[in-house]
């Protein structure tokens, strides 16, 4: 049974104790406590998912109000009207960090599955169904950011928010920074690499500005490179061609930020999904594997092999398997 789920008079519950810190946000409030409106355990489990998600949000957002000098302990601002473009922003890259833990620990198709389900759950929500106490941007901001994620549309998420976010708050990047291309030329004419990096990091380059439209440095934010991680993801890129990229566009960056061309790395703290341990990609034999190795004439009968090797030219990997004298 999910964590916060509880059945009550068999009628399942959300309930969430609220951290200490945070009840003044919440007027004293000890618990988030809600019915699911539901006696069905798969549709209280689903229910129980999206009110979780929706939970973490005013968590994270009575902690930022918490710590902000004017926050004082009011309430949330639930009235408040809420973007859209950057609920379902912050919502993908929250749904990114968990399905790279899932790929991490080789439960991705799980994660994939209960994604879909939620996102009939929010489709039924703007249909008319509960929602669950969440609004209708929330249930829309939702419901794009797990559509994304499934369809690997990810940077069309992340450049609406970093749009909206642009002309909400202007950056503080200079005008007249190089775009991508130029800086490449500046960063190959210092540092000397081989032409054939170099050609690398156009390429690198030219992919960027395909997913997130061309800007010059100072204008690409670190929504931008997400999108750009995103992108590559969704197309079935190795986790090590991921960070290959990533790499390309940090040692672009680090340069910039050396040469005060951007006050910082937009790229520093994206990091590309982890790759599977070494120990779990090795394949052990199975039964009929070694039945074929170990049933043969050399070990059920004691013959042995054709001298094939003599002479000592035998390799060590090649002798493994002989007997004794056949390698003299």
């Amino acid at each position: 049974m999910p964590t916060h789920l509880k059945k009550r008079d068999g009628v399942y519950y959300f309930r969430r104790v609220i951290p200490e810190a945070l009840r003044p946000a919440f007027n004293g409030k000890r618990e988030l406590v809600f019915s699911l409106r539901t006696k069905d355990y798969a549709e209280a489990c689903k229910r129980c998912r999206a009110a979780a998600v929706q939970s973490d949000k005013e968590l994270d957002a009575a902690r930022a109000m918490i710590a902000s000098p004017s926050g004082g302990g009011a309430k949330p601002a639930d009235a408040a009207p809420i973007d859209r473009e950057a609920y379902a922003a912050a919502a993908f890259a929250a749904l990114q960090r968990k399905r790279d833990a899932a790929f991490s620990a080789g439960d991705l198709p799980t994660f994939d599955a209960e994604a879909r389900e939620n996102l009939e759950l929010y489709q039924a929500m703007l249909e008319g169904g509960d929602n669950l106490g969440l609004s209708l941007a929330q249930v829309e901001g939702m419901q794009r950011a797990t559509k994304a994620l499934l369809t690997g549309d990810g940077a069309a998420v992340l450049a609406s928010a970093a749009a909206v976010s642009g002309k909400q708050k202007q950056a503080v990047a200079k005008p007249d920074t190089p775009m991508l291309p130029e800086l490449i030329d500046k960063w190959a004419a210092e540092k000397q690499p081989k032409a054939r990096s170099v050609d690398m990091w156009r390429r690198t380059c030219a992919m960027f500005y395909a997913v997130n439209g061309e800007k010059p440095v100072g204008a690409i934010t670190k929504a931008d490179v997400l999108a750009f991680k995103s992108h590559l993801i969704a197309e079935g890129k190795a986790p090590a061609t991921v960070d290959s990229r990533l790499n390309h566009l940090r040692s672009l960056f680090r340069f910039a930020v050396e040469n005060d061309i951007i006050a910082t790395d937009p790229a520093a703290s994206v990091k590309a999904p982890p790759a599977k341990r070494a120990k779990e990609a090795r394949l052990p034999y199975d039964a009929d594997a070694l039945k074929a190795v170990f049933g043969s004439a050399i070990y059920t009968k004691g013959r042995e092999a054709e001298p094939w090797g003599g002479g000592g030219g035998l390799l060590a990997t090649s002798a493994g398997a002989l007997h004794w004298r056949s390698a003299w």
